[in-house]
Parts: structure tokens; C-alpha cells; sequence
């Protein structure tokens, strides 16, 4: 077992993220615990593992994720010549069910906008839900924003995503204001540090946490009466998906969201067909039969 160089090779060599890292640290530890009290060989050992994560009721994403460390550890070993064969390569990962990400209407998000209203931090949890949707960041990323990133005159933030990659992204009018308002008034109020970067803070002057925000959106869509199912991505797809229906090139959308491969974007392509078809089998007359 080469754990801890492992976690160095991603952290180093790959750039992957501390949330990202953890996730691999723990799928791992939980192989090497369950290996080391089998009495079967690897191979045997791990078909079991996998048979009792199932049992257990892990979900098949989860499962597969699982699947997709250990290959990701092994190809790593054999790479630097710690073995000679992995025995993940004849297991294949699960058939992932295909499902489309949530989006919010336009509609819903003004309701929680205006539901930001209603809080101790109005101010901070109106330019939250700002930038996440003007600009299509990930939580992580929100919660990552520096001061020193945000260059309102050009009209751009400087977000640090994935991999620890670097990109620019431009922020909208309502968003921009949003943050200057939050950034002159409640942030400044607040008994903070000159050294604290962060854009946004909690009650004790500290970087926000990704918890955090997750809390205060779903704190604003019950509020706001909103009964579709959230993710910490919600404000991300929909972003994606309201650019693409209103014509945005999907090369451009991709830039924007950090992605690295355009299929990623693509997702989002299926997502506006299905709100397209959807809203032709609602709306067109001749879609409806008489007297319904």
C-alpha cells in the first residue's frame, strides 16, 4: 500500500482538488481495510467488496466512483512499477442511469432572490445567488473568490476551478452590483481581519464554507416555495441551460463553465431539447385535444 504517495501525485502532478483528494483518501482507506481482513486474493477480495458496497446500499454513481479510484490507484502503481497488473481491469463500471441536471426557471430565481430578503445577511445571500447563476460557478469556486479577483472596471472574476485551473469569467450588471452593494456595506460592517481575502464570509469574519451556501440555498428556495429538487450545481445548470436557449454557442458556454472537454457541455444541450419539446407539447394548439 503506496497511499500517501498517491495523495502527493494527484495533489502535485494532477492538480486535483482538496475535495476531490479526500474523496480518493477515503475510497481508498475503505478498500485497504476490507482487503487487509479477507482471506481471498485481490481479485476475489475485490468482486466481494464491490458485491457488499452493494448490498450496503451505495448507489451505483457512488459505486462507480469507488471503481474509478481504485483504477485510477492501481494504473498509478503499475506506472511506477510497484506491480505488474491491476485488479480493477477486468471489472467494469456500473451502466450509470442517464439523467438530466435540474434546472431552474427564471421565474424561481427571482423568487429566491427575492427571498434574500428575509435573512441576517440579505445583502451577502442576494450576491451569492448572483454569482452563482450571472456566472456559472460552482459552489467551491464562490467560496474560493479572493477580493484581489474580482475586476469590476473590466467587468470579470478570476475563478480558480478544477485541477486548480484558472479562468476568467465575466459578471453580469446585476451581479456586479450585487457584490458591490454586499462588498460596501455588509462585509465592511462585519469585524473582519485586513488580512482575510475572501469575498464572502460567514457571522465570524471567516472564509464562507461550501456547507454554508448549500444551507443558505436551500434556506431560499423553501422560501421561495421552489419544489424541484436542488443541488449544490442547480444555479450552475441552469446558467448553462438558459445561455443555450437563448442562442449562446456551445464552445462559448463550455469556455465559460471551465470545462475541459465540450461532451461535459453537451449535457446541457440535451437539457434545452427536452425544455423545447416540453414547452411545444404545452403551448402549441394543435397539440392539445378539443375540449382539454
Amino acid at each position: 500500500m503506496q497511499l500517501e504517495g498517491f495523495l502527493q501525485y494527484i495533489r502535485v502532478e494532477k492538480g486535483l482538488s482538496a475535495n476531490t483528494q479526500e474523496a480518493y483518501a477515503n475510497d481508498l482507506s475503505q478498500w485497504f481495510i476490507y482487503k487487509e481482513n479477507s482471506s481471498e486474493d485481490e481479485e476475489t477480495s475485490l468482486l466481494q467488496y464491490l458485491k457488499f458496497l452493494n448490498l450496503a446500499g451505495l448507489s451505483v454513481l457512488s459505486i462507480a466512483r469507488k471503481i474509478t479510484s481504485l483504477r485510477m490507484y492501481y494504473s498509478w502503481e503499475i506506472q511506477n512499477q510497484l506491480r505488474i497488473t491491476s485488479p480493477v481491469d477486468r471489472i467494469d463500471l456500473p451502466k450509470l442511469p442517464k439523467s438530466l441536471p435540474t434546472c431552474l426557471s427564471v421565474s424561481e430565481i427571482e423568487a429566491m432572490l427575492k427571498a434574500t430578503a428575509d435573512g441576517a445577511y440579505r445583502l451577502r445571500d442576494k450576491a451569492i445567488v448572483e454569482t452563482l447563476y450571472g456566472c456559472g460557478l460552482r459552489v467551491s469556486e464562490l467560496c474560493g473568490l479572493d477580493l484581489v479577483n474580482l475586476e469590476f472596471e473590466e467587468g470579470f472574476l478570476k475563478v480558480l476551478g478544477k485541477g486548480s485551473k484558472e479562468r476568467w469569467v465575466p459578471v453580469g450588471l446585476m451581479a456586479s452590483q450585487a457584490l458591490q452593494e454586499y462588498l460596501r456595506t455588509e462585509r465592511l460592517e462585519q469585524r473582519v481581519s485586513k488580512t482575510e481575502p475572501a469575498v464572502f464570509l460567514n457571522k465570524h469574519g471567516k472564509r464562507l464554507s461550501r456547507i454554508s451556501v448549500w444551507k443558505t440555498i436551500k434556506r431560499l428556495a423553501l422560501l421561495a416555495n421552489v419544489k424541484i429538487e436542488l443541488s449544490p450545481h442547480t444555479f450552475r445548470h441552469s446558467f448553462a441551460t438558459h445561455l443555450l436557449d437563448n442562442g449562446a454557442d456551445l464552445r462559448i458556454v463550455q469556455e465559460l463553465l471551465g470545462h475541459s472537454n465540450i461532451t461535459t457541455t453537451q449535457i446541457y444541450t440535451h437539457l434545452s431539447k427536452e425544455y423545447l419539446y416540453r414547452t411545444y407539447q404545452n403551448f402549441h394548439p394543435r397539440n392539445h385535444r378539443a375540449g382539454v
